[in-house]
């Protein structure tokens, strides 16, 4: 199967963007252990973190194809900055995109997309590990919005997060 010309550019620039800026500063993000905030502003400067979204939306109008191209450049160069992105791409604006009203799109999503607002994604728990079906943090109605109660053990960008889910 040939390539589409947009699958050729993406593999391109993102290859370009991992050798120059990301691999030189591998091993010192590693050690520092610190979320890569100059990396992924970057990254959502050049349309990586909206990819999957419509132009409308305030994305960049490509598709999953594309996204994972860009995904699988990154965890060549980095792999937790790839998968800080990936959640960026996937958790942290999925259910905002689907599921959010005009006003949430404008407050958390379009923002989430242009890197001004990180998603942190908790789902790791004492007794349930990674295992949805046994995760026993609940989200309960009160009048003015949810009481969460649970405990997590593993939070993916939680330290940076704007956006929690």
């Amino acid at each position: 199967m040939q390539r589409s010309d947009p699958e050729k550019l993406i593999r391109k620039v993102m290859a370009r963007f991992v050798d120059e800026e990301v691999i030189p500063v591998a091993r010192e993000l590693d050690d520092k252990g610190e979320f890569p905030v100059d990396l992924f502003k970057k990254l959502a400067d050049m349309g990586v973190l909206g990819i999957r979204y419509p132009k409308k939306a305030g994305g960049s109008g490509g598709n999953t194809t594309l996204y994972c191209i860009a995904m699988e450049e990154l965890a060549r160069g980095l792999l937790s900055l790839a998968a800080v992105t990936a959640m960026q791409c996937l958790m942290a604006t999925n259910g905002l995109y689907l599921y959010g009203t005009k006003e949430m799109h404008e407050k958390y999503l379009r923002p989430a997309l242009r890197g001004e607002k990180i998603g942190a994604f908790q789902l790791t728990e004492p007794e349930a590990g990674s295992d949805l079906s046994a995760v026993r943090t609940l989200a309960t109605k009160v009048s003015d919005g949810y009481v969460i109660n649970g405990m997590k053990t593993w939070s993916t960008s939680g330290p940076y997060g704007d956006l929690r889910n």
